[in-house]
């Protein structure tokens, strides 16, 4: 399983594997930049 997160936050990267690590102990969590539209 391969998860994509739109950050490069490390928080919330790691909450994302954490989470998703219950579900599926081997998954892969990549974090990327994006624009995050807000003015």
């Amino acid at each position: 399983m391969q998860i994509y997160v739109g950050s490069t936050n490390p928080v919330k990267i790691n909450s994302v594997i954490n989470a998703a690590s219950e579900t599926w102990p081997e998954v892969q969590v990549q974090g990327f930049k994006t624009a995050s539209g807000i003015p």
